[in-house]
């Protein structure tokens, strides 16, 4: 847990970091592709909160997401997924014009018929791409099932779920997650160089780190959670004493990459 003195002292900050950004225009700072277990998310960072969100649906293996207006331009770019993003072939992104003004769309060319669910978190839009939802049975089913003599107690009740790895993982690396978000705003703080809150986050962040590197990541989540990992380590080093870097910037970078990989990783 953030000792409580931290919270008292730095208060301000966080609420000032916490506070929405806004601006005249927006600019796209970066396109992420980023695997998970059960799905995989394409996410659209902007230097400010966009004012709309649309989606479109062009087929079934096509979904297009716009955000704006009052988007700069920006270079268009077509980024091919890597072998560990499932369901995703490639995202083509491109700054359009529109009658209320430029938006940034990103065209999500999938690899097989898949749902896409868009959500939005401040800044960032995240597009969850994952297998397309099973048809329902039809009505015919139950009839024939009796016809067969199978008894209802033969299988496992409806709605009742199995657990897998992937949603043990999930549980257990959410609350480690929201404690290294939490940390974010007094670790800007620290970056400013003074030693007394760098002394007082420091242990926190650590059993932090701890936590996460005891966790055993599924195999399709091991990528993200070694970057979340990686991301704290380099906030660890850049605190140091002898750190001679750009201690704000590294720390700002690692703090983005923990808010938005680990917020994948905990399913938010």
């Amino acid at each position: 847990m953030i000792p409580r003195g931290v919270r008292a002292a730095l208060g301000v900050a966080a609420l000032l970091a916490g506070s929405p950004a806004f601006a005249a225009n927006a600019r796209l700072e970066r396109v992420l592709l980023l695997p998970v277990a059960d799905r995989s998310s394409v996410v659209l960072e902007l230097t400010a909160e966009p004012r709309q969100v649309s989606t479109r649906r062009i087929s079934d293996s096509v979904f297009e997401v716009e955000a704006g207006p009052g988007i700069d331009g920006a270079v268009p770019q077509t980024l091919k997924a890597p072998a560990n993003v499932r369901f995703i072939d490639s995202v083509i992104v491109r700054v359009m014009p529109t009658h209320a003004g430029p938006v940034v769309r990103a065209r999500i060319i999938m690899t097989t018929a898949a749902r896409a669910v868009v959500r939005t978190a401040g800044r960032r839009v995240y597009v969850d791409v994952s297998p397309a939802l099973p048809m329902p049975a039809t009505p015919a089913a139950a009839p024939a099932q009796a016809a067969r003599g199978e008894m209802a107690t033969d299988k496992p009740a409806a709605g009742a779920p199995k657990s897998t790895p992937e949603d043990a993982y999930r549980t257990a690396v959410r609350p480690v997650v929201s404690q290294l978000k939490e940390l974010g705003p007094f670790l800007m703080s620290a970056s400013g160089g003074d030693p007394g809150v760098s002394n007082a986050v420091l242990p926190a962040l650590a059993s932090a780190r701890a936590s996460l590197a005891a966790l055993q990541a599924p195999e399709l989540a091991r990528g993200s959670h070694t970057m979340v990992l990686t991301a704290v380590d380099r906030i660890l080093r850049a605190l140091a004493p002898d750190f001679t870097g750009d201690r704000p910037t590294v720390v700002r970078q690692s703090v983005t990459t923990i808010d938005v990989v680990g917020g994948v990783l905990a399913g938010e």
